[in-house]
């Protein structure tokens, strides 16, 4: 059997609304098996995009456990999610979320920029724009690197949101809280990945 590498145990979410509570997610049990793709359905209001908030680490669960690939995610610290969700969680968000001062470039930059420390970025710019290029290249999307958002149609906006960060351009789990997946193959990692539980 592949090793899991995305697993949800028991997670419960509940939500204040004033003095009552409305219970979201009642106990869901989840296992994601390393390369596979798998579709989350359900009617509108059914705690869709709650649950792949709590897969992606972006909300904590009321009760239950997620892991990634064996560490109980809310077990460590937040600068440890918060590692995680740049360099291994790629999200698709219903809107586009891209920073509207920025070239197309620029927004598939960013989460390289964030990751790298502040004095080592001059250093590794060239080699990251020169990756980010060959994506972008590889996606039909070279002719606009240096358009800004407002200047992108609605479909082109997408595929600029699905940039995985340009240092490794792999992702090793998706979110999406609608029918859009990354536009290319997944590419494996190279290196040991530094979540796993020892």
């Amino acid at each position: 059997m592949t090793e899991p590498i995305l697993e949800a145990d028991g997670l419960v979410k509940d939500y204040r609304m004033g003095e009552s509570r409305l219970r979201v997610l009642h106990g869901v049990d989840l296992t994601v098996a390393r390369g596979e793709f798998l579709c989350v359905l359900g009617p509108s209001g059914s705690g869709k995009s709650t649950l792949l908030h709590l897969l992606g680490l972006l909300d904590k669960p009321t009760d239950g456990r997620v892991r990634f690939e064996g560490a109980d995610a809310f077990a460590r610290p937040k600068r440890w999610r918060d590692r995680l969700r740049n360099q291994a969680i790629g999200f698709v968000f219903q809107f586009y979320h891209l920073m509207p001062d920025l070239t197309v470039l620029g927004n598939t930059l960013l989460p390289a920029m964030i990751q790298a420390p502040a004095a080592l970025w001059p250093a590794r710019r060239g080699g990251e724009r020169t990756r980010a290029m060959e994506v972008l290249e590889r996606l039909g999307l070279s002719e606009r690197v240096r358009h800004l958002p407002r200047e992108l149609s609605g479909g082109v906006m997408g595929m600029v949101r699905r940039m995985p960060r340009a240092e490794s351009y792999s992702r090793r789990t998706w979110a999406s809280s609608r029918n859009t997946f990354p536009p290319y193959e997944r590419m494996p990692s190279k290196t040991p990945s530094p979540y796993r539980t020892p």
